[in-house]
């Protein structure tokens, strides 16, 4: 079951369904405090006492405390007596103070995966086009665990609606010219601070990346108007693949190296067709051949169903090494076009 959903999960997305035609579909806007309340996020996550086994009797352990599902009395992870719990109420509460002035919050999706551990809020910004063919949305993703493994965080990203591509957070550094390297931006809070002591700091984050946004579109038009020959495409692949994955021999003699070519050639295939079909909406340029690959890196080894497609897009590249390809990629497509 790759999507993590459970039996005590819920999610909630804005008018496209997922892959795995679970959760509920809403056709109009909706706060985050509208999904946690009307679609079951919200239940809360208690501390109870830890004990060992000692012969006929138990022992408290007085350095730890149990994380559970008040509701579901499912255990969660261990922490320390001074982890602060983050509840669902207070991450979409964090979520609508992240607007300003009157602006209000929507959600483009929110959930849980395995029984409540993780829940996210995907809170959806205003999009652009490239060439006035080709949309990109900026979105907010707050996201918070209640296993104590991980910090809540706030992480900008933007999803290629139309090929349902998604770009890691790839904005550029601040103060350099279109050769510096991009970067994503992502805001973390620990568990032994408060969402409200954090707040304005996230809102400085997050205007710092709408100003980055601008750039970065400077940056995707720069990609989208540079055109590039089949070898250089071929070319490209070659090294990000190399560096990403493994080398490709040149002249294969073991079996180790003839499956490490058949694999490379099988996704050079899949990175043309992927090249070809963007062509209609990209033309045959950087940001065509970025793209191409940054789908294959995305959902290689993925059935390539366009919901299915979308959803393992939102979900686990938003974290993880592909984002880090993804940003790479991005890195050595620009450095072709400049």
């Amino acid at each position: 079951m790759s999507h993590e959903i459970q039996e005590h999960d819920n999610v909630v997305l804005y008018k496209q369904p997922a892959w795995h035609g679970l959760g509920d579909i809403i056709d109009s806007d909706m706060t985050p405090t509208e999904a946690l309340e009307g679609h079951g996020l919200d239940w809360q996550v208690i501390k109870q006492p830890l004990f060992r086994e000692c012969g006929n009797y138990l022992q408290a352990i007085d350095n730890q405390v149990a994380l559970v599902r008040e509701d579901i009395d499912e255990y969660f992870g261990s922490v320390s007596p001074s982890y602060s719990i983050f509840q669902n109420r207070d991450l979409a509460e964090f979520c609508e103070s992240l607007a300003e002035q009157d602006d209000t919050v929507s959600i483009e999706s929110a959930g849980s995966i395995r029984n409540g551990q993780k829940v996210w809020f995907l809170l959806r910004g205003e999009s652009f086009s490239v060439r006035e063919e080709d949309e990109v949305c900026p979105y907010i993703l707050v996201s918070n665990a209640h296993d104590g493994k991980n910090a809540a965080c706030v992480t900008p990203t933007t999803i290629r609606v139309v090929c349902s591509n998604t770009l890691h957070a790839v904005v550029p550094d601040v103060g350099s010219d279109r050769k510096r390297m991009t970067s994503k931006v992502s805001f973390s809070i620990n568990h032994f601070s408060t969402l409200p002591e954090r707040l304005e700091e996230a809102k400085t984050a997050l205007k710092l990346y709408g100003r980055q946004i601008e750039e970065h579109r400077t940056l995707v038009d720069v990609l989208a108007s540079t055109d590039v020959s089949q070898d250089i495409v071929r070319r490209f692949f070659a090294e990000q693949w190399s560096r990403d994955f493994e080398p490709i021999p040149a002249n294969p003699q073991s079996k180790a190296q003839q499956r490490a070519y058949a694999r490379a050639q099988l996704a050079w295939g899949t990175m043309e067709r992927n090249f070809e079909e963007g062509l209609t909406l990209a033309g045959p340029t950087t940001w065509n051949m970025f793209n191409a690959y940054s789908d294959l890196v995305q959902h290689r080894r993925r059935r390539a169903t366009e919901a299915r497609r979308e959803e393992v897009t939102r979900g686990a590249v938003l974290y993880g090494i592909d984002a880090e390809r993804t940003i790479r990629a991005f890195q050595a497509a620009l450095s072709l076009a400049v």
